[in-house]
């Protein structure tokens, strides 16, 4: 299933954001979920499952949390499976700061 134009445009949008390290994106108290804040909304992208292939999902949410639109992809031949699976991806790695921890490991090893 494709998302209507706007949302797959957000989509597309987040993703290049991310990609250029623009996007700050945080943990969630949901498994496998990050989250990104703007100052009425957030958007949060997860992933459902931890399988071969998982399902990713967007939300958006309100100021008060609530949920006003959403979007799942199941299927890898899905034209935006592969977006989300990269944002996911992405977003994982800025929320828990996955290269500030590769570059301080590699600092420790050139002391070895």
């Amino acid at each position: 299933m494709d998302p209507d134009k706007n949302l797959g445009a957000l989509i597309d949008t987040l993703v290049d954001k991310t990609r250029n390290g623009r996007l700050e994106w945080s943990s969630t108290p949901l498994t496998s979920a990050y989250n990104v804040t703007f100052p009425v909304h957030s958007v949060t992208v997860r992933r459902i499952g931890s399988g071969i292939l998982p399902n990713y999902a967007l939300t958006i949410q309100n100021s008060l949390g609530e949920e006003i639109e959403s979007f799942t992809s199941m299927i890898p031949g899905d034209s935006y499976y592969a977006s989300l699976e990269e944002l996911f991806n992405r977003a994982r790695r800025k929320a828990m700061a996955a290269d500030e921890a590769i570059a301080q490991i590699q600092a420790e090893l050139a002391k070895v």
